[in-house]
């Protein structure tokens, strides 16, 4: 389940909601909570400061991968998480977004875009 935390402390219960802040939707619809994450996709571990890194509004990774390495869907926690689904008879794709969100925290933007040409050409070869 996908949830935030909404306070946190040592002498206290953790309180989580399932309600999505960010959008205007209202919760009769349905349409503001988060939800379960599907099943078939993988998670892969990166750092916090990483994942937070990549939930930013700007974040140059994903149209490099997404340019390369598409389609795939991704859901990040700021706990350092990143889920990753692809079609189900896609593995291979899922394993090298995962391998490319992972190595990509230390490269630089033009090493993401070799590497992850290098993914594609994998890819292309693999089916």
């Amino acid at each position: 389940m996908i949830c935030q935390v909404i306070a946190a402390d040592l002498r206290f219960d953790i309180e989580l909601s399932c309600e999505d802040p960010t959008t205007p939707k209202d919760w009769v619809t349905n349409e503001v909570y988060f939800g379960q994450l599907p099943d078939g996709g993988m998670i892969v571990p990166v750092s916090t400061g990483y994942s937070k890194r990549l939930l930013e509004k700007h974040c140059p990774v994903f149209p490099i991968l997404g340019q390369y390495l598409k389609p795939f869907e991704t859901a990040i926690g700021a706990n350092g998480r990143i889920y990753i689904r692809t079609a189900d008879s896609e593995c291979l794709r899922a394993v090298l977004v995962g391998e490319a969100l992972r190595k990509a925290e230390t490269m630089t933007l033009e090493d993401i875009e070799k590497m992850c040409k290098e993914m594609e050409n994998r890819l292309s070869h693999s089916g």
